[in-house]
């Protein structure tokens, strides 16, 4: 891919910026974070900003989107190829040779040059002082419009009239717009007249913040999740008849046992145990739910880490895929994860192909799966032709710390998810050790007792009339008895060992 930041202005070149000064548009190390209320599907809802301790910082190469059929490319970040501060004024660099310079510590009405071009030049002023609240906290605030004006005439303001900036004295510029194509805004650069608030800042930790790989891949050894995965389509059964519409679900609820890495970092496994329950419903919504038995699970997910080294860059900034995807790439998107009070999430939007001059989205592309701070996995909501895929955590614990609420399978197989239930009985409950179970006549069935971590511990297959069971041996505690068949559960009790 082209190298868009050749180095330039050395005006600005020495001292790095060690501190914040009062109006600078962006504080070195400080995560700012803009809402792009009508950003096209390819692009990210949010966008962001970082600046380095440096005088100058490169911004990251963004999608120049043209529309449903038309022919995007490659571009600069919304602010332009390169931001340069000083405590006075910064400069951003719009194209090649091309600069928009913002005098921050500008005084009420006092007005500068920001753009000269082919003769043309847009005039900046600063248009209003006052007090304001954003993000929960309140500044002074300083409004910036920018327009051009021939003699004789009214003002014509860029990129349209009502479109200042909006720039904080202690946390910088908190409202903006799309700089890239300043001040050529055109059918080509639709949607970037739009105002775009600030709605996350890192320092102080306010708002949506920017998640990373690190904070991503953070699950530890005794953290416990609670994931439900979902899938509606057309169930089938044998020799391809269809049997109507199938809805299933899997609950998971797992601990990790073990965190796995290589040495270099290049794949991570988490290694955890659990239970696992799945109900399936097949036919009219009146139709009954199928439970089957609760299973213990172990197992492990692994990640290749060089797939998510887009978990570190800005949202809005383009990802090249690995050399084996052919040089697809897609912008990266973060948004707001439905739990946990809203954690930060980042995925791929849909994938565009083709070169830096050419690129194409493929037909009914969707957008990756999401990566949620501290969650690891992959989460999503996804509608196909072949039917619909979710997958999503309901409950987190870590230590005494926890989110959501945690599965009950009880009250999964007991409620609206449990299909009518045959008349088995058992006595005495509690028991001391014997236990008798009765079936309605005509009932066979394949009886197992587990205990609340799902192992276990007795069966007898093809069960009928009265089964006899000694509890005996068994530590005291709560038992769960299922019978099933054909692999699907249509009874379960539990018996107290006393």
């Amino acid at each position: 891919m082209k190298n868009f930041y050749p180095v330039f202005w050395l005006l600005f070149s020495g001292v790095a910026l060690q501190a914040q000064t009062d109006w600078q548009l962006f504080r070195p190390g400080v995560q700012y974070l803009y809402e792009y209320p009508d950003a096209a599907f390819p692009e990210s809802p949010v966008l962001g900003v970082k600046t380095g301790a440096e005088s100058c910082t490169e911004m990251y190469p963004a999608l120049r989107w043209r529309g449903e059929f038309e022919c995007s490319e490659v571009g600069s970040s919304f602010m332009g190829y390169e931001i340069c501060q000083t405590p006075t004024e910064t400069r951003l660099r719009v194209f090649e040779d091309e600069y928009v310079t913002i005098r921050q510590t500008a005084a009420l009405n006092e007005k500068w040059p920001a753009y000269a071009q082919g003769g043309d030049t847009v005039w900046a002023r600063v248009s209003f002082m006052q007090s304001m609240n954003f993000l929960g906290l309140t500044d002074s605030v300083k409004s910036i419009v920018f327009y051009t004006q021939e003699p004789g005439s009214s003002l014509v303001f860029i990129p349209a009239d009502n479109r200042p900036i909006l720039v904080s004295k202690q946390y910088g510029l908190i409202s903006t717009f799309w700089f890239r194509d300043f001040p050529h805004y055109n059918s080509w650069t639709a949607n970037s007249t739009n105002l775009l608030p600030l709605i996350g800042l890192s320092e102080p930790n306010v708002g949506l913040q920017n998640t990373t790989k690190d904070e991503v891949f953070n699950l530890q050894v005794g953290d416990e999740l609670h994931i439900l995965r979902t899938t509606a389509g057309i169930a089938y059964g044998q020799m391809g008849t269809t049997l109507g519409d199938g809805f299933w679900k899997e609950f998971f609820k797992v601990t990790i046992t073990e965190v796995e890495t290589t040495n270099p970092p290049e794949s991570l496994k988490y290694h955890y145990t659990g239970q696992y329950l799945k109900t399936r419903l097949i036919g009219p919504p009146t139709s009954s739910y199928d439970v089957y038995p609760v299973e213990v699970i172990a197992d492990e997910w692994e990640f290749d880490l060089e797939y998510f080294e887009f978990l570190d860059l800005q949202p809005g900034a383009l990802f090249p895929f690995p050399s084996q995807f052919n040089g697809d790439i897609a912008s990266v998107f973060l948004q707001s994860y439905d739990f946990c009070d809203g954690k930060p999430g980042k995925s791929l939007g849909p994938t565009l192909g083709g070169d830096e001059f050419c690129l194409n989205h493929f037909p009914d592309a969707n957008g990756g799966q999401l990566f949620v701070e501290g969650l690891a996995g992959d989460y999503y909501n996804t509608q196909s032709v072949g039917g619909a895929y979710t997958r999503h955590v309901a409950y987190f614990r870590r230590d005494t710390s926890e989110c959501g609420t945690p599965f009950d399978f009880d009250q999964i197989t007991d409620t609206d998810e449990a299909p009518d239930a045959p008349a088995v009985t058992l006595g005495p409950n509690p028991t001391s050790g014997p236990l008798r179970l009765h079936l309605p006549q005509g009932l066979v069935a394949d009886l197992k007792l587990y205990d609340m971590h799902g192992r276990l511990l007795l069966s007898e297959n093809q069960a009928q009339d009265v089964v006899a069971w000694n509890l005996g041996g068994l530590p005291a505690g709560a038992y769960q008895i299922s019978a099933s068949q054909d692999g699907k559960m249509i009874w379960r009790q539990r018996v107290l060992k006393l």
